[in-house]
């Protein structure tokens, strides 16, 4: 039993984590982001995109800051790979099916912006508790996410984007991946 969740959260974790290479800017044209978007603009382009299951827009309009833990270094890690299909895009969809976000007030300075962000998402934040219950599913963790309950959280947050090659990106840190995952990672 144990070995078998241990595979399932293997899996998860491979697929949230997996990183695709580094993104030029032609993938930009090809996915309509421009240069004159607004900090505004980016966040609700790159919301917009999880919550329409896109994973390789939501990561262009994200930075990924390096970290290291001990000996090892995570460098451009991405909360979900660019090219997902079949159990991570389904991964995705499940998450992100009751998702919705409010942006407040949005100061610029220069090449720095902060935005106070409202995310509301399912609280998915004991769905590993019920992972044993779908042990004969194709895959456990979708099936525990799609059945969770649909008791909502709400983060309040100041998210802050960075002007990198003439493009607002979101500095992604680890209080805004939990709230836009409903608490799915605080358990990590």
């Amino acid at each position: 039993m144990k070995t078998k969740c241990f595979l399932v959260l293997v899996f998860v974790f491979t697929v949230l984590l997996s990183a695709c290479g580094n993104l030029s800017v032609d993938g930009n044209k090809t996915t309509g982001l421009s240069s004159e978007n607004s900090p505004k603009q980016t966040i609700r382009i790159a919301f917009e995109a999880l919550k329409n299951g896109d994973s390789k827009k939501f990561n262009q309009l994200i930075q990924y800051k390096e970290r290291r833990e001990g000996v090892l270094i995570y460098k451009d890690n991405k909360l979900f790979g660019n090219n997902l299909d079949g159990k991570g895009k389904e991964l995705i969809k499940s998450t992100f099916s009751n998702f919705s976000y409010d942006i407040g007030k949005v100061n610029e300075n220069k090449n720095v912006a902060t935005a106070q962000v409202k995310i509301t998402n399912r609280d998915l934040s004991n769905v590993y508790k019920n992972i044993p219950h779908y042990k004969d599913a194709d895959n456990p963790l979708i099936e525990a996410i799609k059945n969770s309950d649909n008791k909502m959280v709400t983060t309040n947050l100041k998210i802050t984007l960075n002007k990198t090659d003439e493009m607002w990106k979101i500095e992604m840190d680890a209080a805004l991946a939990d709230a836009l995952c409903g608490g799915l990672l605080a358990k990590w």
